[in-house]
């Protein structure tokens, strides 16, 4: 069992270091949304809401939603997008998922007072 868990860290860690070698290699306007660029369409968007990154602490729409300085550097790139959170989001404290059930929940534990 600690193998599988140790193989699949291994696994995660060396797809990572190949999606970052990629960006790292990748022309400039190939990662930035360029002005000429068409806007972002809405299936793009809604898109992320799907993407194969997304785990119970990140989700790619929200941290798109939420973080709209990556909106013009990201555009709706789900991979660039987690590979930020990992790499910076995450330890800037960045928002990467739905908030609203979390306040929902807090704002009904709030006891009125009479």
């Amino acid at each position: 069992m600690k193998r599988k868990v140790l193989l699949s860290k291994i696994v995660s860690t060396v797809l990572l270091a190949l999606l970052v070698i990629g960006i790292v290699l990748a022309p400039v306007n190939k990662i930035t949304v360029d002005a000429s660029e068409d806007i972002i369409s809405v299936e793009e968007i809604e898109a992320l809401k799907t993407a194969s990154v997304n785990t119970e602490e990140f989700n790619a729409y929200y941290y798109f939603i939420y973080n709209p300085d990556l909106q013009v550097i990201y555009g709706a790139n789900a991979d660039l997008l987690y590979i930020h959170w990992h790499l910076m989001g995450k330890s800037e404290g960045r928002v990467a998922i739905n908030l609203e059930p979390l306040l929902q929940q807090q704002i009904s534990q709030i006891v009125p007072i009479s």
